[in-house]
């Protein structure tokens, strides 16, 4: 003999809360977990992509390197566009 719809119903839904707080929990529990044995270093925020970058040796550029001086490069658009100049550089142009 089976068990009427609607109890079948209000049982399989007591059991499918309980189940979901249950996987809830362990989930939750886990992450905790992780999160407290990790070690410090790690925790911080970036530390995978900073590892990766150090991996390999990054140039250094020299101060009196002029190939990335965006000054020089700059003032060498405004001769060739003048219209992106501002008033004051205008009016120090013209003498």
């Amino acid at each position: 003999m089976s068990a009427p719809p609607a109890v079948t119903a209000h049982i399989l839904r007591n059991f499918s809360i309980a189940f979901i707080g249950i996987v809830g929990t362990v989930a939750a529990g886990t992450e905790v977990y992780n999160i407290a044995s990790r070690k410090h270093r790690e925790l911080t925020k970036g530390w995978g992509e900073r590892r990766q970058y150090n991996t390999q040796p990054q140039p250094q550029q020299d101060r009196l390197d002029t190939i990335f001086d965006r000054t020089q490069l700059l003032n060498k658009a405004k001769e060739a566009k003048p219209w992106n100049r501002t008033a004051s550089e205008y009016e120090r142009a013209k003498w």
